[in-house]
Order: structure tokens, then C-alpha cells, then sequence
């Protein structure tokens, strides 16, 4: 009768493997969230521009045209009934709420005891 291999080592090798690659995909994902190099809605570079940071509850900038947009959307959300721009329907409102909740969830995750002990035991590398 063949040899019994035994694969369970292999296969703890594999999920480490697995589970490595999808921690470093997690910590660039939240590492570039809140760079302060690209706006964080259209990923534009703010080389040129100071950018408009949202605050400390959604640390991320903006550039300039999205931060107008941003602003608008503010508006929207205090005065309703207000002039707008042709665009800025419900399915716009419904974007930027959607953007907001998805910055808002991966911060929150970022700042998880969890994630937090995660990031102390390997350090990031920008490669």
C-alpha cells in the first residue's frame, strides 16, 4: 500500500499564505484612504491643491471640484428645497451618502482593537 501523505501541513501553509495576502491587501486599502496626496472621492492628485478636509470623524481631503459637489450635497441635506444643479438628483444624494457610510465603515475598521493589532504585528511596506 503507498505512503499516507499527510497534507493538513500544506494546507495550514496555504491558508497563511492566504490569509497574509489578504492582510496586506487590507492595510494598503486603509493606508490609502486617508492620503493626503489624492482626493479621496475621484483620486485626483492634490499636488497643486490644499485639498478640503472633511473633519475628524471622516479625516479624508477632497479636491477642490469635490468639495464643491461635497458642499452641495450638504446643502441638499439642510435645505431641500434649495436650487440645484441638474445632476444632483436623489441617485447623486444616494452616492454620496454610500460614499460617506464606505470611508466612515473602513475607518472604523481601521481604528478596530483587531485591525490595530494587526497593523503592531507586521509593519506596512509601500512597495
Amino acid at each position: 500500500m503507498a505512503e499516507i501523505i499527510d497534507i493538513s501541513g500544506r494546507r495550514r501553509e496555504a491558508d497563511e499564505d492566504r490569509f497574509a495576502e489578504q492582510a496586506e491587501s487590507l492595510k494598503r486599502l486603509i493606508h490609502c484612504l486617508a492620503c493626503p496626496m489624492h482626493c479621496a472621492r475621484c483620486g485626483q492628485s492634490l499636488e497643486d491643491e490644499v485639498g478640503l478636509p472633511l473633519g475628524p470623524q471622516l479625516p479624508v481631503r477632497l479636491c477642490l471640484s469635490c468639495g464643491r459637489d461635497y458642499r452641495a450635497y450638504l446643502g441638499r441635506l439642510s435645505r431641500p428645497q434649495a436650487p440645484r444643479a441638474p445632476w444632483q438628483n436623489e441617485a447623486w444624494e444616494r452616492s454620496w451618502r454610500a460614499w460617506i457610510d464606505l470611508h466612515q465603515s473602513l475607518l472604523d475598521l481601521a481604528r478596530s482593537p483587531e485591525f490595530q493589532a494587526m497593523m503592531n504585528e507586521t509593519a506596512y511596506t509601500d512597495e
